[in-house]
């Protein structure tokens, strides 16, 4: 269990009032997070059975046991849990969203192409490719059913009408 005095170059942001200290990730750590919170917040559009999202939220709780939160006395509280999140973010005006501001914080100060506002660049050019990809693959999809519907069906036996 991560404790505050372990947090590699804490920084304090700012989240919906709230004095939320943020940390560097450890290497090996890091990479983990950064390849998992990418790949399984990507759609997979063709596989209902993806455990995309149970691997998005197990990396979100990685990457936030790298995150600590100050209460009035002082005491840095590291978001170890769920419980612990829920319970500290709960007396925000916007949980959820509180939550995203500090993923987006976290990816901004982990890595270097995510700062100056790029992830929203790389977010918005990932979201496009996957568009670009699934509208090619439904269009391919698609011509394939209709050549299919278009060949005459043949037989060995004489059609009877």
């Amino acid at each position: 269990m991560r404790t505050f005095d372990k947090f590699l170059h804490a920084k304090q942001i700012d989240i919906s009032g709230a004095k939320v200290w943020i940390s560097l990730f450890d290497a090996i750590a890091g990479r983990d997070i950064i390849s998992n919170y990418i790949t399984s917040n990507v759609p997979k559009v063709f596989n209902e059975q993806s455990t995309g999202y149970n691997t998005s939220e197990e990396t979100m709780l990685k990457l936030m046991s790298y995150v600590a939160i100050e209460d009035a006395q002082g005491n840095k509280h590291v978001f170890n849990s769920r419980g612990v999140i829920d319970s500290h973010l709960s007396m925000l005006s916007s949980p959820w969203e509180a939550l995203v501001k500090i993923e987006l914080a976290m990816m901004e100060y982990n890595c270097s192409f995510f700062q100056n506002g790029r992830i929203s660049s790389f977010l918005g050019d990932t979201v496009q490719k996957a568009l670009q990809w699934t509208m090619s693959t439904w269009t391919g999809l698609s011509e394939q059913s209709s050549q299919k519907e278009e060949q005459p069906l043949t037989s060995s036996e004489p059609s009877i009408h």
